[in-house]
C-alpha cells in the first residue's frame, strides 16, 4: 500500500479511484466474510465456505471469518485501512461516495471485523479510533455524527448477537471468554 500511495497517486483523481477500489474491495470481501459465516452455520462444505479447519464451527460453536486471508487476524488487520478511511472521510464529510453509503460500508465491515473474533485486530482498532479521535476531535462532536455512529454501533452489535446465536448453544459463551482475554497465561496469540 505504501508503495502504491508513493507511485501511482500523483492527483487527486486518482487519489480518489483508489479510494473506491478499496471500498469496493471491501465491500466484496466483507460480503464474502458473511458468506463463510453464514455458509458454515448453515453446514456447508469447506471447500465453499473456504474456512480453514482452526476457524469452523467446531473450535467456539461459530465460526470465525477470515474471508480470502490466511486467518482472521489478517482480515481483520486488512480491514483496519477501508474502515479508519472510511470513518476519516465519513467524519470529515468527503463524498468519495455518499454518506448513507459509507454508513452501510462501515457497518458491514465492523460486523466483519468483530466476527473475526481477533484480539490483536481489536486492539488495532482501538489505536485508530484514538488516533481519528485526536485528529478530528472537532469534526467528531456534533450530534449528528454521535448519532449516526450510535445507531451503527447498535446496529453491530445486534448483527454480532445475531450471527453468534445461529451458532451452537456454546457459542456466546465462547466468544466472550476469546475476547477478554482470559487465557493470557495459556494462549500462544496472546504470547505472539
Amino acid at each position: 500500500l505504501s508503495i502504491l500511495a508513493v507511485n501511482m497517486v500523483y492527483s487527486k483523481e486518482v487519489l480518489r479511484k483508489n479510494i473506491l477500489i478499496l471500498f469496493l474491495s471491501a465491500l466484496l470481501v466483507g460480503l464474502f466474510g458473511l458468506f463463510q459465516f453464514g455458509g458454515d452455520v448453515i453446514g456447508l462444505p469447506q471447500s465453499l465456505t473456504l474456512l480453514k479447519e482452526g476457524y469452523t464451527s467446531v473450535v467456539f460453536g461459530f465460526p470465525r471469518v477470515q474471508a480470502f486471508s490466511m486467518e482472521p487476524l489478517y482480515f481483520a488487520n486488512f480491514l483496519l485501512i477501508p474502515l479508519s478511511i472510511g470513518l476519516a472521510l465519513f467524519i470529515n464529510r468527503e463524498e468519495p461516495v455518499k454518506r448513507w453509503q459509507m454508513a452501510i460500508l462501515i457497518g458491514l465491515l465492523l460486523l466483519n471485523f468483530v466476527l473475526t473474533v481477533s484480539r490483536g485486530g481489536y486492539l488495532g482498532l482501538v489505536g485508530s479510533l484514538l488516533v481519528l479521535g485526536i485528529l478530528l476531535f472537532r469534526k467528531l462532536f456534533n450530534w449528528r455524527t454521535i448519532l449516526i455512529g450510535i445507531v451503527t454501533v447498535v446496529i453491530v452489535v445486534y448483527g454480532v448477537a445475531f450471527a453468534i446465536s445461529k451458532g451452537e448453544t456454546r457459542a456466546t459463551i465462547e466468544f466472550l471468554s476469546h475476547i477478554q482475554l482470559q487465557d493470557m497465561k495459556r494462549g500462544e496469540s496472546i504470547e505472539g
